[in-house]
């Protein structure tokens, strides 16, 4: 019995997954998580320089943290529930946040040089 190369099984699957739009829902709902997240973002380092620090720095951080922490919980509920069993994970949060130490250091920078 002859198994289908790795490499055309992927490919029927995607192609299933899109005729189902399990594909499509996946980043619709992505999309969406990410529109939240960045209003989160930017709503809460307004907040933080309007009332709490006058730090850049601090308020970038603070925010981005706010809101990727945010991310997390609704793409682990949402996009990808399938994958989490709709369960938070310790291990999968600390990958998550590591995966963006280098963006927000990144935009830290950027912002206190463009200020």
């Amino acid at each position: 019995m002859n198994e289908p190369a790795p490499a055309a099984s992927l490919l029927e699957r995607l192609r299933a997954a899109w005729r189902e739009r399990t594909v499509a829902l996946k980043a619709i709902s992505f999309a969406v998580v990410g529109l939240v997240n960045t209003a989160v973002d930017a709503t809460i380092f307004f907040l933080l320089l309007a009332y709490v620090t006058p730090s850049l720095a601090i308020a970038n951080i603070t925010a981005w943290f706010i809101a990727n922490t945010g991310s997390y919980v609704m793409n682990s509920f949402t996009t990808f529930s399938a994958e989490t069993g709709g369960r938070l994970n310790l291990r999968h949060y600390a990958g998550f946040v590591g995966s963006g130490i280098v963006a927000v250091t990144a935009s830290t920078i950027t912002v206190v040089l463009a200020a």
